[in-house]
């Protein structure tokens, strides 16, 4: 897709501060986030990502400051155990990862990983497990660094009852129109309420171990090569609970549809990709897990997509002011396909629970 001339100009001048000033080739956007502007760029005829990120949605000072910790950690643990678990994020001359464009949105220049594929849906049992694995492994680095390192890129991320409470003022101060037009999804979200009660007063009686976590473990977050996959998207590497990534998986690993779907019918939880999930992330964690996250796994896992259904439709009664949409409904469609799968989740619990019970 063709960019604006303001974009070029702006990825012109914070590629000189790597050296490039006049040796840049094509750019076009690239892939399908919802929250940064991502570009695949030729330099030198070589392809690298840039990635401005959103600074309306991420705590610019914080991000830049733990991708310094970060950034220094993983190399060095690569390094050490002759491992790749995230593809290179460079430093400008200057030394450092991140440089501010002129609208104070701080950009990064990384590798591109060249004959790879990322996927938005898992076309088998076996990316699911690859997948998986990539995050395990990557949680197994992850465990080695402390809380105090990292600051909260966004406040209040993982906090089911804060995201709870955005929904109830989205009811409040919502468009009455896309109220109307929401109004079987809005049941849909008061009947499930209580998950919130039950996930709040786990956190409240602090039983979960605080870690560094990745936060956003998606699906398309994962990179694959013929040999190999690499965790990708950083952003959120911050202090959460294995819980809430062990259900981001589920939720966007074993679904055969897009979280866009609108055929309801067809969202389901595949039940031989949640296994692949369950031998590929929690094998190499199984000997660092707490008994309070083994016990709670499926409440994390009944909380990220209940939540994150309500942060669709928080944002579609709000005019869509935080995920970028791409027909007025968007928001709307996302979180009917998030009630969907949850549905699924709670009437396949026994099955869940026995295929859990054979990997922790």
């Amino acid at each position: 897709m063709e960019i604006k001339v303001s974009d070029y100009h702006s990825i012109q001048q914070i590629l000189s501060k790597y050296g490039y000033e006049d040796s840049i080739g094509s750019i076009q956007t690239y892939g399908s986030g919802h929250i940064n502007d991502t570009y695949l760029i030729e330099v030198l005829d070589n392809q690298y990502i840039f990635q401005r990120v959103n600074k309306n949605i991420f705590n610019a000072e914080a991000l830049t400051s733990n991708y310094e910790v970060l950034y220094e950690a993983l190399e060095g643990y690569q390094k050490k155990h002759q491992l790749v678990l995230s593809p290179r994020c460079f430093q400008s001359q200057q030394h450092n990862y991140h440089e501010q464009d002129k609208h104070g949105s701080p950009c990064r220049l990384l590798d591109f990983v060249n004959k790879s594929t990322t996927y938005d849906i898992s076309p088998s049992a076996e990316v699911s497990h690859k997948a998986a694995q990539a995050f395990g492994r990557f949680q197994v680095f992850l465990n080695t660094m402390t809380t105090t390192e990292f600051q909260e890129t966004i406040a209040n991320f993982h906090d089911p009852m804060a995201r709870f409470k955005e929904f109830q003022r989205a009811l409040l101060h919502g468009d009455s129109e896309r109220k109307a037009k929401a109004e079987d999804t809005i049941r849909l979200a008061s009947s499930h309420a209580s998950i919130i009660s039950e996930i709040s007063n786990v956190m409240q009686q602090g039983v979960l171990p605080k870690r560094i976590t990745h936060n956003d473990t998606k699906l398309n977050n994962v990179v694959f090569t013929d040999t190999d996959a690499w965790v990708i998207d950083l952003d959120t590497v911050m202090p959460g609970s294995i819980i809430f990534d062990f259900g981001d998986m589920v939720r966007t690993f074993t679904s055969p549809e897009a979280e866009d779907s609108s055929d309801l019918a067809a969202i389901q939880l595949r039940l031989d990709h949640f296994e692949a999930l369950c031998r590929g992330y929690l094998k190499p964690l199984k000997n660092e897990l707490h008994p309070m996250e083994v016990k709670h796994l499926l409440l994390g896992t009944k909380s990220v997509i209940y939540v994150q259904a309500l942060r669709f439709l928080s944002d579609y009664l709000m005019g869509d002011t935080y995920y970028k949409t791409q027909y007025p409904s968007h928001n709307l469609t996302r979180s009917a396909s998030q009630f969907k799968l949850l549905n699924d989740l709670i009437l396949n619990k026994n099955e869940i629970r026995n295929i859990l019970n054979s990997y922790v």
